[in-house]
């Protein structure tokens, strides 16, 4: 963890798909540290962090239930502390 930041990682969804996203991100965000959405409840500048964690949660939670070969996660790119998004 970097500054209360959770590492992106493949959580055994299809690798193929998940290295395009992740490249994806990376193209259009260059400047961008690629980082997991559980990074929301543990970064001190987000206030609303922790609810929009949990909502990630849920919503990563019922696109995967069905155990397919996609993937489908949130990944939370960040620049500096006001500078950042969330991606699906």
């Amino acid at each position: 963890m970097e500054n209360g930041l959770v590492a992106l990682k493949n959580n055994g969804y299809n690798s193929e798909l998940y290295d395009y996203g992740v490249k994806q991100v990376q193209e259009k965000y260059p400047d961008y540290k690629l980082y997991s959405y559980e990074s929301l409840k543990s970064v001190p500048f987000l206030k609303l962090g922790e609810k929009a964690f949990a909502k990630s949660r849920d919503f990563v939670a019922e696109m995967t239930k069905d155990k397919t070969e996609q993937y489908v996660d949130m990944i939370f790119a960040y620049k500096n502390d006001s500078d950042y998004k969330l991606f699906m």
